[in-house]
């Protein structure tokens, strides 16, 4: 019996992760002075650097590229408010820019920052975005 619920936990666990990147992640997202909402994303590639800045702390500086999902105003997005796509309205200054913020995993305050062009694909309903953050550790103790 054990056998059985092994292969039924293992073969639910593969199914859960083929979802999962199928989907993407849901990270958080903030446009300029907007409130934060649940995007989901997926990720392209990433590259971290760690220097010693100063005797006892150390920096983690790391590149991602990711895919966000965009939907048209006539989908029913209404600005942000709360959907799991962006809306691609660029001349009403809605979309990602540089600056703007996401926060994976969501909750942690490990915040990345937009820097580098927005580049669209698959007609405009993917936008590949260059984003960036920084983590310190200091005697120990990341900051």
């Amino acid at each position: 019996m054990a056998d059985v619920y092994n292969t039924v936990g293992s073969g639910l666990g593969l199914a859960e992760l083929r979802v999962a990147k199928a989907i993407g992640q849901i990270v958080g997202f903030q446009h300029r002075n907007q409130l934060p909402v649940p995007v989901y994303i997926n990720f392209n590639n990433t590259t971290t650097e760690s220097m010693e800045v100063q005797n006892g702390r150390k920096t983690n500086h790391q590149k991602v590229e990711i895919n966000v999902a965009v939907q048209s105003p006539i989908s029913g997005v209404s600005g942000f408010s709360g959907t799991y796509a962006i809306p691609k309205y660029a001349d009403n200054k809605m979309g990602v820019f540089e600056g703007d913020r996401f926060e994976y995993p969501v909750g942690t305050g490990n915040y990345y920052y937009v820097r580098g062009v927005v580049e669209a694909k698959a007609n405009g309903y993917i936008w590949k975005v260059p984003i960036e953050g920084e983590t310190s550790t200091s005697l120990g103790n990341r900051s």
